[in-house]
């Protein structure tokens, strides 16, 4: 008998994938491994008993969170295989010490398996950390990428750059690894613009990765008015003095010419570089 998880990587391609009107991503893409973002050009405030919501993606906002203490962090996104990409990390990260989590890691992004040294199924020795959902779909996953029924890249992208995450050196990642102790991801299958029928409560901090950028990627009108829309609709679950945190690529600055008029928002850009082109990341933060 086809269990719900086969069903769903084996029709990777022939599902009715909801691409957003405004940007190209879908249900089904593969997840990134990692963040591409500098996530050192963040700002390290302390996040202790803050609402935090963050884009699933690589899983690497949430765990930068949970790294500045943060415990409650709701986490959402359009693609579905993000939030089993992002557990399968946070279970490594609660299993293995700091050598032997990058050790397989980089066999992960090398090899294209999780089986380690074609001796230890990873997935095996974390279930322990990984929710009966999780360890399901990372199980069937494993059968079908063993019996070449999927591709590794279906569902895991390895591109990104570890070396831009904050829990690279083993102060950070041990520091880390304690907090996962006390923390709680809840995961939502959902658009951006959609989030707000999705959580039933309201946040002190959102880090949005590099989502805006898709959505004002010109002063367009189609653009501004999905921009319009989806900032009103954040701003009906954001708590007062709120901050919404947010990555460009391109050095993009129309998020507060663009602001809705009903709204009243302050912006705040850290620039980096990357070679050459300028990067940042920005706030804008509820007045």
């Amino acid at each position: 008998m086809i269990n719900k998880y086969e069903k769903l990587l084996l029709n990777i391609e022939s599902n009715e994938s909801k691409i957003t009107s405004f940007t190209s991503f879908g249900n089904f893409d593969p997840s990134y491994l990692w963040t591409n973002e500098d996530m050192k050009l963040y700002p390290k405030e302390n996040l202790k008993e803050k609402n935090i919501l963050t884009i699933t993606s690589s899983g690497d906002h949430a765990l930068n969170a949970i790294l500045n203490g943060g415990s409650m962090i709701d986490s959402f996104d359009v693609n579905i295989f993000s939030k089993y990409v992002s557990a399968l990390k946070i279970a490594m990260i609660k299993k293995y010490g700091y050598y032997d989590f990058f050790k397989r890691m980089d066999w992960i992004e090398n090899m294209e398996s999780l089986n380690f040294n074609s001796k230890e199924n990873i997935i095996d020795s974390i279930r322990e950390y990984l929710s009966h959902d999780e360890y399901l779909f990372w199980s069937t996953f494993e059968y079908l990428r063993i019996n070449n029924k999927v591709n590794f890249n279906d569902v895991i992208n390895v591109y990104g750059s570890l070396k831009k995450n904050a829990y690279t050196d083993a102060f950070s990642y041990n520091k880390l690894k304690r907090n996962l102790k006390k923390a709680k991801i809840t995961y939502y299958d959902s658009d951006i613009m959609d989030i707000e029928k999705s959580v039933n409560k309201k946040y002190d901090r959102v880090f949005l990765s590099n989502v805006l950028e898709y959505v004002l990627a010109s002063n367009g009108p189609r653009f501004v008015n999905n921009y319009n829309d989806a900032m009103i609709k954040l701003d009906k679950i954001l708590l007062p003095s709120s901050i919404i945190y947010g990555y460009d690529f391109n050095d993009i600055s129309r998020y507060l010419d663009n602001m809705p008029v009903s709204l009243s928002y302050t912006y705040k850009e850290v620039l980096g570089t990357r070679k050459g082109v300028r990067e940042k990341a920005f706030s804008l933060s509820k007045v």
